[in-house]
């Protein structure tokens, strides 16, 4: 064989060179990740297209380089990055990484950080490491750049022809499981998994038409809403002319939940400090949490909004985009200072956009407070409520509706030398203890400033609820251990309410109904609010549930039996599109 012949057969060899690469790579990183987290991606003949996708951007990479060493180090860790990133989301969330999580990477790093900063510097360092080999080891080629204009060009086709492509995956997706995301994780593959959910996100994105809004009201029975948006408040403020207007204390409580349900848990003491246990065992008030563990805006967007979470993708951030009229609006309207209290970044979840756009006049956030009592950097709750409410105590003689979302029981809940572990158990697990103990000095300080309300204001209405249940382990590690995993349980948060110092019982379960209570109390008719679009019966006894997937499961929010999804459903998306960053069609202007 002659050296011109050897020459055209390596060169043929040279171009095969990803082909190789990426199986190998493919294989290892794939087997670390079934060894590390348990996850198989090559258990079936699905995750092929997912191959054939990494092969080819592997091509963009391998064609733009001067060095072959230097394009295997990238294509490893681009593979590496991608695929640890959606375990560790798998593991702590129960599904991989989408397009809306970009919009929550400050979040999550602040997240991640608090837990330990290693979790946060690692990927930072890669990241940026790459992003340098990349451009120290570029070289330009014309048939690098053919490719990558190929790669734009597709990337801009799915956000031109968002419901073909979704017509199109709907076909051949036909494994697609939309309550398991993590079954379509390994069925699809990393690069698959996050394409087929963009394209799904973005046809659930499209603006609805004045007509399909006209005829989702009148589908279920409902008119437009008269006053949001409007200047004029006189129907509004005459169906609420009360003679004394209560100061609203309302506490949202970051991971709030009964350790007591855990099955075959043995504490040395009840986890609620006694005051606390007495209210709610008084009370026996509870509220049905769209998450799991997290995402506390969603939660929020119900409890102060009426609007129920439909999708998973936290509204806060994604999707609303326009001014809503909340419980801070209709009570500014009547006549209250509106103010949020939360001791961290104001910009964390959007709050400082989202809280103008449903009503707050002000917003105390991290910069506000002195950090005088931390707990493992998160201010305590005794410090936090006491130096919120003398932020406004004197501030004007108006009537203050006044919002408080805590943060000391954020995991890793972590407590200071101040308050020393009071509580053992059975279980020998970190997180129940750590959590447990937590809980306790939580549930004490709030119990404590609820007496120095009742004592300073006794013409008040206090709330207390909680926005999800705890962290405790991945893959949901202490639920699983003591078979705790009934979903009305997995997502009931105890309530309190108090109306002049005496405690009242609520016959609401769905957080986006709890608003209409206060409503009532104000003699406002929910039907000329937020409140009054999502009540239909056949919404109201089913919840919407986010665990272990991207897309909801529904249950019954009476006994927590699995449920069909409602009929209705479709309309009320239509009415929450609008709503989030519509045209409002469903509001009279």
């Amino acid at each position: 064989m002659n050296k011109e012949k050897l020459l055209i057969i390596q060169n043929k060899i040279f171009y095969f060179i990803p082909v190789i690469s990426s199986l190998f790579f493919y294989c290892i990183v794939s087997l670390v990740n079934s060894i590390l987290f348990k996850i198989n991606l090559l258990g079936s003949l699905y995750i092929i297209p997912d191959i054939l996708f990494f092969i080819f951007v592997s091509y963009i990479f391998f064609l733009f380089s001067k060095k072959l060493k230097i394009f295997f180090i990238v294509q490893f860790f681009l593979l590496a990055i991608i695929n640890i990133g959606d375990s560790l989301k798998l593991s702590f969330f129960g599904a991989p990484i989408i397009m809306d999580d970009l919009f929550s990477l400050k979040e999550v790093f602040v997240a991640l950080w608090m837990m330990t900063p290693f979790f946060v510097i690692l990927p930072i360092i890669l990241i940026i490491s790459v992003i340098l080999i990349l451009i120290l080891n570029f070289k330009f080629r014309k048939s690098g750049l053919i490719l990558f204009l190929t790669f734009l060009t597709f990337i801009i086709s799915l956000n031109i022809f968002p419901k073909q492509y979704n017509l199109l995956i709907n076909k051949l997706d036909k494994t697609y499981l939309f309550w398991d995301q993590q079954e379509n994780y390994k069925h699809n593959g990393p690069f698959v998994y996050f394409l087929n959910q963009y394209i799904r996100s973005n046809n659930n994105k499209e603006i609805p038409t004045k007509q399909s809004v006209e005829t989702a009201l009148q589908n279920i029975n409902k008119t437009k809403i008269n006053h949001v948006g409007a200047q004029n408040f006189a129907p509004l403020k005459q169906n609420a002319s009360i003679s004394i207007k209560p100061n609203i204390y309302f506490i949202l409580v970051e991971s709030l939940w009964d350790p007591m349900l855990l099955n075959n848990s043995n504490y040395s003491q009840d986890p609620f400090y006694k005051d606390f246990r007495d209210l709610v065992n008084e009370q026996k008030n509870y509220l049905v949490s769209p998450t799991f563990e997290g995402k506390t805006a969603d939660p929020e967007l119900e409890l102060l909004c009426g609007v129920p979470v439909l999708k998973n993708n936290v509204p806060f951030q994604t999707e609303l985009k326009n001014n809503l009229e909340c419980l801070p609006k209709i009570f500014s309207e009547l006549g209250y200072e509106t103010n949020a209290f939360h001791a961290d970044w104001a910009a964390f979840y959007n709050r400082d956009k989202v809280y103008k756009k449903i009503g707050f006049d002000n917003y105390y956030s991290i910069k506000n407070y002195q950090k005088d009592d931390l707990n493992d950097g998160k201010l305590s709750d005794k410090s936090f409520l006491n130096q919120s409410y003398n932020f406004t105590n004197n501030k004007n003689q108006k009537p203050k509706f006044n919002y408080y979302l805590t943060i000391s029981t954020h995991i890793p809940y972590l407590l200071n030398e101040t308050r020393p572990r009071i509580i053992n158990n059975n279980m020998g697990n970190g997180w129940i203890d750590t959590y447990s103990n937590a809980i306790y000095y939580t549930t004490k300080e709030i119990s404590e400033f609820i007496e120095k309300i009742k004592k300073d204001d006794l013409n008040s209405i206090i709330i207390v609820t909680g926005d999800h249940l705890p962290f405790l382990g991945n893959n949901k590690e202490v639920y699983t251990q003591t078979n705790t995993l009934n979903e009305l349980t997995l997502h009931s948060t105890p309530l309190l309410f108090l109306e002049n110092g005496k405690t009242k019982k609520i016959n609401i379960s769905n957080m986006y109904n709890f608003g209409e209570e206060i409503l009532k109390i104000m003699r406002v008719d929910k039907q000329n609010t937020l409140f009054g679009l999502f009540d239909s019966e056949e919404l109201i006894n089913t919840r919407s549930l986010y665990v272990d997937q991207s897309s909801p499961k529904y249950i019954n929010i009476n006994n927590g039996e699995k449920s069909i999804v409602p009929n209705e459903l479709e309309d009320y998306t239509i009415i929450y599109n609008d709503l989030l960053f519509g045209k409002q069609y469903s509001i009279e202007k």
